[in-house]
């Protein structure tokens, strides 16, 4: 070949700069998409290479075409559109190969080394192509070196390329580190095609070229393309932005919904018109219904079996308020079996849509109930136990004197009776006019020997201490029966003040030795709704801890006994039951601690810790009513309860007024 022949060129370092500037926004692009085609699954990820790939390519393809509009020849180019086009398709085509080595679930070396292959090939075809578009007055050949270099650096330079993407595809690395590494594979893409370029000579011919289907490409076409390439990538760009937001969007509310599942409480949404929102999987399992079946729906009528009245009615007041509530034992049927759910109500702003919605938080607490059943009553046969001796101390001091008076009633009996036969036989001497001096004299020795008169005045006090003695057995077997039963399963009107006469009898033996009982009940308290043996309970453990903290001042059995006030009185929402002693009061250390389960200040082996822990679950938690003490050291406790007359949640105003 003489080089005297050849057609000199010259490059435009402007556009050799604006095409480097594209590969380096292909390579962003490129490393954009690896992330979003290997984080997609399905259809997303064929989409996202079906519209990825032709994004890639046009940039590919721009970067060469700029390059070779920036070598200037001495003679005018045109370019065949067809020829151009398959230029273009053979860079899609290698960006496809490239994007789905990269995009595989498990990236190999191997699908690395073949995606190189394919993409440096198809790189390699799309330049060698897009020169065989040129038409103009001269003739083209190739350096082998060079044409043969330019080959092998597109398969190296696709090869690290592709490297570089399955790095980033994790998408865990900062926009830096991959604009620094788009920027690497930016510079060395152009590498092909200006050793391609390099490789190439033209040749004059002197004969005009065939322009058929051929174009001069302008300034204005050039730019048109450029612009055209620019907006693809930036959508790619842009697109791949957005869908990576809602992606970590998507992935924040997935794990927000399997945190909500995997909640071990019933989690219930509610709209303003108490339409289901929000239903997780315990819900689900717990009523026996999916979240597809209830959505929508209002709970009242979504299929669940409610078993209390006015169901309907009691959710709606739910929405009408802004105050957390608490509903325990609402039953329900499940598999034919009753059961009991535990509910917590709570208003929720939504501030992104302006509204205010209901949570409700529970779970089925039927086995709850029943254990809570059995605790309460081994508490209570565990307070009996304690007053074991107590009590049969008061048995058996009326019983002692009942024996007493019995044995004298045998007696004098025994003595009437010899005395009535003396007066048997006088009557009978009377009616036959027998009766001898001797006769008379013998019925009034046997009268003065029995001492009738004595008998004839002590028989009727033994008669009525016997009476008054087992009165006072009954009334303590009666309130020790009334104590200790187990109790109705639900709520029954209650006089409570003769439920608390009842327990400060039985308690007796806990506080005559240290102090003096003085009650103060309002007669006009009505009955009251509750449970009657828990209620017991909670007035013996407050007795029997007042009689003991006076035990710690005045010492048992000692001259001097305090006192233990119990009073009643009504008022128009609730009852309130005051019950006061005279003991140590509560020391300021211990006083938030004093309702804590299994705390207590009394010493191993008289407290569990459990008695007050107890009268507050009854009180607040089983009747909505509040517990609260006023106390002074060295001169004594007040304990108030508070129970709502209408069975309801006392509000928060009321409780502590």
């Amino acid at each position: 070949m003489n080089g005297s022949s050849l057609i000199s060129g010259t490059h435009d370092y402007r556009l050799v700069a604006l095409s480097v500037a594209i590969a380096i926004f292909a390579s962003y692009a490129a490393l954009d998409l690896a992330g979003r085609v290997a984080a997609s699954r399905g259809r997303t990820r064929l989409a996202w290479l079906l519209g990825g790939a032709p994004a890639m390519g046009s940039g590919i393809w721009a970067m060469h075409y700029t390059g070779m509009l920036a070598y200037r020849l001495s003679i005018p180019v045109y370019y065949h559109l067809p020829t151009v086009a398959l230029s273009l398709m053979a860079a899609v085509l290698a960006s496809l190969a490239g994007l789905y080595a990269v995009s595989c679930e498990r990236v190999t070396p191997l699908r690395v080394a073949v995606g190189s292959l394919l993409m440096g090939s198809g790189i390699a075809t799309m330049h060698y192509t897009g020169m065989g578009a040129m038409r103009l007055a001269a003739m083209h050949h190739y350096d082998r070196g060079l044409w043969i270099l330019s080959v092998v650096l597109a398969i190296v330079i696709s090869f690290a390329g592709l490297l570089f993407i399955s790095y980033f595809r994790s998408e865990d690395h900062g926009w830096m580190l991959k604009l620094a590494t788009a920027v690497v594979m930016g510079l060395a893409i152009p590498v092909t095609h200006y050793t391609g370029m390099a490789a190439v000579r033209f040749m004059p011919t002197g004969i005009a070229p065939d322009l058929s289907w051929s174009v001069d490409i302008s300034a204005v076409a050039s730019t048109t393309i450029l612009i055209v390439t620019f907006v693809m990538l930036g959508v790619v760009v842009i697109t791949a932005l957005a869908d990576r937001r809602f992606s970590a969007q998507r992935s924040i509310l997935d794990s927000a919904e399997v945190f909500i599942n995997a909640v071990p409480s019933i989690l219930i949404g509610l709209d303003h018109d108490s339409r289901i929102t929000r239903w997780n999987t315990t819900a689900a399992g717990a009523f026996g219904l999916s979240g597809a079946e209830v959505v929508g729906k209002r709970l009242a009528d979504c299929g669940v079996r409610w078993l209390q009245p006015g169901m309907p009615d009691e959710i709606r007041s739910w929405c009408s308020e802004r105050n957390s509530r608490r509903c325990d034992q609402i039953p329900f049927e499940m598999n034919g079996e009753t059961r009991l759910l535990g509910l917590t109500i709570t208003s929720v702003h939504m501030v992104a849509d302006h509204l205010t919605q209901l949570l409700v938080i529970g779970s089925d607490v039927t086995e709850r109930r029943a254990l809570e059943v059995q605790l309460l009553q081994a508490q209570k046969l565990e307070s009996i136990g304690q007053l074991a001796a107590g009590i049969a101390h008061e048995i058996n001091t009326p019983t002692q004197y009942i024996g007493d008076n019995v044995e004298f009633l045998k007696s004098a009996f025994q003595d009437l009776k010899s005395v009535l036969a003396k007066y048997g036989l006088l009557s009978a001497g009377s009616q036959s006019n027998s009766v001898s001096g001797e006769r008379a004299q013998e019925v009034s020795a046997a009268a003065e020997q029995v001492d009738v008169a004595y008998l004839l005045e002590e028989i009727p006090k033994a008669i009525e201490q016997t009476l008054e003695g087992v009165r006072g057995v009954a009334t303590l077997v009666g309130a020790m029966k009334e104590f200790s039963h187990p109790g109705a399963k639900e709520k029954t009107l209650l006089d409570l003040n003769h439920a608390i006469e009842s327990t400060i009898t039985v308690a007796r033996n806990e506080w005559k030795y240290v102090a003096e009982v003085e009650t103060d009940y309002d007669s006009s308290l009505p009955m009251v709704s509750c449970l009657p043996g828990e209620f017991n309970q909670v007035i013996l453990n407050l007795i029997v801890n007042a009689a003991h903290a006076i035990a710690e001042v005045e010492g048992k059995g000692g001259a001097k006994k305090g006192k233990i006030k119990v009073q009643t009185q009504n008022y128009q929402e609730w009852a309130e039951i005051r019950i006061q002693d005279t003991g140590s009061g509560i020391p300021a250390k211990v006083r938030a601690r004093i309702f804590d389960p299994f705390f207590t200040t009394k010493e191993i082996g008289r407290g569990t810790g459990q008695g007050l822990a107890i009268a507050r679950a009854v009180v607040v938690d089983k009747h909505g009513g509040s517990i609260h003490f006023e106390t002074e050291e060295g001169k004594g406790t007040t304990f108030i309860i508070r129970l709502p007359h209408d069975g309801k949640t006392l509000t928060a105003k009321a409780a502590s007024a």
